[in-house]
Order: structure tokens, then sequence, then C-alpha cells
């Protein structure tokens, strides 16, 4: 189980990714909008013990297509290690509906609310 709260407008959950020197807490916006599992800007993903996986053309939402890396880390989901790709993205880190699919996600739509994401 995930827990995190509304801040700013955004459903946002803290998650724990492997880096070089010791795990690096992560605030992700959770975006039912984005298709992937995890999207990080190049300063945080530097910080990350990741492995370089592709280079892809990825549809943005303006409707355009661009190149981006790939690179994969491992993640603690669930209480289980999870191979899981991140997007080199600019921006807010993204937590995408890939990563979420096969659980339930509760989002309490108010400043300060709820967000919980569990096994279905």
């Amino acid at each position: 189980m995930i827990l995190g709260r509304v801040r700013d407008h955004s459903p946002r959950v803290r998650l724990t990714l492997p880096g070089p020197r010791g795990p690096v807490d992560v605030e992700f916006v959770v975006d039912t909008g984005f298709e992937g599992e995890l999207a990080l800007p190049p300063s945080l993903l530097r910080q990350m013990d990741a492995a370089f996986w592709e280079s892809r053309y990825v549809l943005m939402p303006n409707g355009q297509e661009e190149r981006h890396a790939v690179y994969e880390v491992s993640l603690n989901w669930d209480d289980e290690p999870r191979p899981t790709e991140v997007l080199v993205l600019d921006g807010n880190p993204l937590l995408g509906m890939l990563l979420i699919d096969g659980n339930h996600l509760h989002v309490e739509a108010t400043e300060g609310g709820e967000i919980l994401i569990e096994p279905l």
C-alpha cells in the first residue's frame, strides 16, 4: 500500500529509488494521463542507480512525438522488487498508469486529501 496527499491540486506520493550513495526519496505526481511507469527529470535521474535501456519516440501531450531516453531501476513496489522503466522528461517526477495497473487508486480530490494505491 502506498499513501500520499493532494498538494498544489495534484495527487502526490513518495517512492524510494535506489541511488549509488543509498536510497533516494522522490515525490511523484500521480498522472493518469501518463501511460508509462515513471518519469524523472535529468537532474534527479543522475542521483539514481539506473541503467540505460533505450531511446524511443514518445507521444507528448501537445501531440508531438519526441525522442527520449529510457532507463531501468529496481523499485520496491508492494514489498517486491520490480524492474521499472524511467522516462527522462523535464518537469515534475511522474508516476503513470502502467505502474498503477492492477491496483486500486483512491484520490480525495481536495487540498490535503488522501491518496491510496493498493492491490486489487
